[in-house]
């Protein structure tokens, strides 16, 4: 379940950095983007924790101006929540 809430984000992520014309958020989608492989194919031990705080204060600072995408990421936060992580 985990996985399956990370790849709809990260597809979220990629639509979403093709919209942006800011580049220092589309450098923190990046950023976050990176996390979010790295916990999945496992080749860093990202821990959960890390990547939730992640997250977390992604969608405060997308709150604003990007509302929407905002609310994916507190839906992906709550998500992983309830599935233990």
């Amino acid at each position: 379940m985990a996985k399956e809430i990370l790849d709809k984000l990260q597809a979220e992520l990629d639509k979403a950095m093709a919209e942006l014309d800011d580049a220092e958020q589309a450098a923190l989608l990046l950023e976050l983007k990176e996390v979010i492989s790295d916990h999945l194919d496992e080749q860093k031990e990202t821990e959960e924790a890390s990547l939730i705080a992640k997250l977390q204060a992604t969608a405060v600072r997308f709150k604003v101006e990007h509302p929407t995408l905002s609310e994916s990421f507190i839906f992906a936060v709550n998500s992983l929540n309830n599935a233990g992580l």
